[in-house]
């Protein structure tokens, strides 16, 4: 089973970051959907050109097919 919607929140909460302050990067639709339903932007990490159009379609705010551009 994967993350939740309450999961991110009970996160989020000791770091007293807002949900439209942070970023949530995941590897699947589940991931997105979870991010949308706790109002945090996602960023899909696409391992092919088939999950980039996947996260996408999804609704992932912005995909990347690796995670080297993060710091």
């Amino acid at each position: 089973m994967g993350p939740n919607a309450h999961t991110v929140d009970k996160r989020l909460g000791p770091l007293r970051m807002k949900p439209d302050r942070s970023v949530f990067i995941g590897d699947s639709i589940c991931d997105v959907e979870v991010s949308r339903a706790a109002g945090v932007p996602c960023i899909g990490y696409a391992k092919s050109l088939r999950r980039g159009d996947e996260l996408r379609a999804a609704r992932a705010d912005a995909a990347t097919p690796g995670l080297s551009v993060f710091p």
